[in-house]
């Protein structure tokens, strides 16, 4: 999750990911909004090819809400893996989240039906966890998830930290 200060969150995201030619559009998908009309879409997706695979950028950003939620749709690790190395996947969603100073995120299979609980209250952490593949979370959320946690890794530039379950 993300704060929704600053220039439209699409854009911001899929700069993030790097110019060309690490993404461009995939102009063999369409894109598609959801919105009033006028301004920032509510619900915004948009096919890329990110280094080669097929991607989808998607932004959840409900009207009158501070904060967003910005998703990497990416094709599963089996054919993810033939085209972009693991490392360039954790850049990616450490870019993401230093970019849009994100403080909460989650990996994910596709199996979880519904969003993130985003409000900061004893146990989320734990309760992502369960839900999910992994989280990326703050180190102060470490102690919410007990002693048998360790992050798999630290995203360097924004300093949060991934936990897989």
């Amino acid at each position: 999750m993300l704060r929704t200060a600053g220039p439209w969150i699409g854009a911001r995201a899929r700069a993030s990911l790097g110019g060309p030619p690490r993404v461009t559009a995939d102009p063999l998908r369409e894109r598609y909004a959801i919105g009033g009309g006028r301004g920032t879409p509510q619900i915004h997706g948009e096919p890329l090819v990110w280094l080669g695979c097929p991607a989808w950028l998607e932004v959840c950003a409900p009207a009158g809400e501070r904060r967003a939620e910005v998703t990497l749709r990416l094709p599963p690790w089996q054919e993810l893996s033939q085209v972009v190395a693991e490392e360039d996947l954790w850049e990616a969603a450490d870019l993401l989240a230093l970019d849009l100073g994100s403080d909460l995120g989650v990996v994910d299979d596709g199996a979880t039906v519904g969003f993130p609980e985003v409000e900061n209250r004893p146990g989320r952490a734990r309760r992502l966890l369960h839900a999910h593949l992994g989280i990326i979370v703050q180190s102060t959320a470490l102690g919410d998830l007990g002693s048998s946690r360790t992050p798999y890794r630290e995203l360097p530039r924004s300093g949060l930290l991934l936990v897989l379950r």
